[in-house]
């Protein structure tokens, strides 16, 4: 008896190893709070698990979202765009759209009332939200 592979299964373990990258870092959930964070390789916290929803994939920075409210923090948990926004939108070079609802609440058949603007990559403001 041997305990040679035989070529199927040596194949298919070859993929899945060239298919499966080794990540770094992994999105976690608590599963009493389902909060998201972020581990590295050994399991320390490097993003707590303090956050409705994070990105899959780990980035320098990355939009998430605390309640109803969206932002933007970096790979170390600071907040770059303060978590005051109904959506944000990465675009080009760094920048982020982000819109709010105008804080009226619609009646039936009626619309919200929606102001949009422009941050940079550091959550300054280059176009100031406005009404469209």
């Amino acid at each position: 008896m041997t305990n040679a592979m035989n070529t199927p299964q040596f194949l298919l373990l070859l993929l899945v190893f060239q298919i499966t990258p080794l990540v770094a870092q992994r999105r976690i959930i608590d599963i009493e709070t389902w909060k998201m964070g972020y581990v590295n390789a050994s399991g320390d916290s490097i993003i707590q698990t303090e956050y409705d929803f994070l990105p899959r994939k780990f980035e320098p920075k990355m939009v998430a979202r605390k309640g109803k409210w969206r932002g933007v923090i970096d790979s170390a948990g600071k907040v770059v765009v303060p978590f005051q926004y109904a959506t944000i939108k990465p675009e080009k070079h760094g920048f982020y759209a982000v819109a709010k609802d105008f804080g009226n609440k619609p009646k039936q058949y009626e619309t919200v009332t929606w102001v949009y603007g422009l941050l940079d990559s550091m959550g300054r403001t280059v176009i100031p939200l406005t009404a469209q």
